[in-house]
């Protein structure tokens, strides 16, 4: 059976086109996704974006800061910018939702801490105007994602002419019926990721 010195000569002798990187983990889902899927939803979103002011496109997207430092090394294609490992699982994560309109408006981060109560000296040092929650795992819920609709994007996006739409991902955690609702009555379409 080949062992640890087979490996190394083999990488050796195919230096050319390998190459052993640190690797970004990923889910099987988001693994899926094709170039075709992707292409699409371009496609599918510059029908939508058409005669929409920028000012009146808002994108959100959350970002976990996660605790795991579990990144592997991995033998990939030489020249491969964002290696990936897929994997069904992760560790404790607090998550920060970033959002921002078309022509360049950012807005104050919320960030979702994994605990029952937030303590105060986490609030300390935000950005102006930044907003704080918590959850069960240190993910947005629906509880949270509403606030954020509630307290970020509607007061910004309510009072702008014309069609507004709202760009984000798909997570179940944020569509809910009071969302809906919500937007519906400020005019707001929402535009959702793959």
């Amino acid at each position: 059976m080949p062992g640890r010195d087979w490996a190394d000569s083999f990488l050796t002798r195919h230096k050319n086109i390998l190459a052993v990187r640190m690797c970004q983990n990923i889910k099987r889902s988001r693994a899926g996704v094709t170039r075709s899927k992707i292409n699409s939803y371009f496609d599918n979103l510059t029908n939508s974006l058409d005669g929409v002011s920028p000012t009146n496109i808002l994108n959100y997207d959350e970002t976990n800061l996660t605790d795991d430092p579990d990144r592997r090394k991995i033998i990939t294609k030489r020249g491969t910018k964002y290696p990936e490992r897929v994997m069904n699982n992760s560790k404790t994560s607090n998550s920060v939702m970033f959002a921002g309109t078309a022509d360049g408006i950012l807005f104050p981060p919320f960030t979702v801490y994994k605990a029952k109560t937030i303590s105060d000296s986490w609030r300390l040092g935000g950005p102006k105007g930044s907003r704080y929650a918590s959850s069960q795992f240190g993910w947005f819920d629906s509880y949270s994602f509403d606030d954020w609709i509630k307290i970020i994007s509607i007061p910004y996006l309510k009072n702008l002419p014309g069609r507004k739409i709202l760009i984000g991902d798909n997570l179940s955690s944020h569509i809910s019926m009071e969302s809906i609702k919500a937007f519906k009555e400020h005019n707001i379409s929402f535009a959702f990721y793959l």
